[in-house]
């Protein structure tokens, strides 16, 4: 699976940019020196964003909504905190089901973020590759980790690994 195609190589952000028709992933680290964030309109135009999501909704220094993005770049916004009580399984599914859905749409590309790109926003595009993907949880990681550091928190790995047990659990063994 191509996560990152050699171009963008110089590319740099806390950020995960996924486009494409399902098997064409790229993590984009810092667009231009760190200075672009989710609430620049222009540059999400010129990098092609259509979808957004957003693990941070209405945490400090986050500011998008969709009435903030018009009708130009869907956006769903996620209120998760970055704690390890907090419970991100109940929006797996749904924040998973919206990335699918953004990839499938014609030059569909989604910018999935949070605070700082390090545990919400990884947390929930691992999620994604689990479940539509049919990763294991180790072979998403393995896929993420080979572009950028991640640091899901452990409460977040916990659920992931409850979430592989549930997706590729034999279930005939007892």
């Amino acid at each position: 699976m191509d996560l990152y195609k050699k171009q963008d190589a110089d590319v740099r952000s806390d950020y995960w940019i996924c486009q494409g028709k399902y098997k064409h992933y790229k993590y984009e680290s810092n667009l231009d020196n760190g200075k672009v964030t989710a609430h620049n309109k222009e540059e999400l135009r010129r990098y092609g964003i259509t979808h957004i999501l957003n693990a941070a909704h209405g945490a400090w220094g986050s500011k998008g909504n969709q009435t903030f993005y018009g009708s130009e770049i869907s956006y769903y916004g996620i209120a998760a905190e970055d704690d390890v009580d907090f419970d991100l399984t109940v929006y797996f599914h749904p924040a998973s089901e919206y990335i699918h859905q953004a990839l499938k749409a014609p030059k569909g590309k989604i910018l999935v973020h949070c605070v700082l790109g390090k545990s919400r926003s990884p947390a929930l595009v691992l999620a994604y590759l689990m479940i539509y993907q049919n990763l294991s949880l180790a072979d998403a990681l393995e896929m993420l980790l080979q572009h950028r550091a991640i640091s899901p928190n452990r409460g977040f790995l916990k659920q992931l690994q409850d979430l592989d047990l549930e997706l590729f659990l034999d279930p005939f063994v007892i």
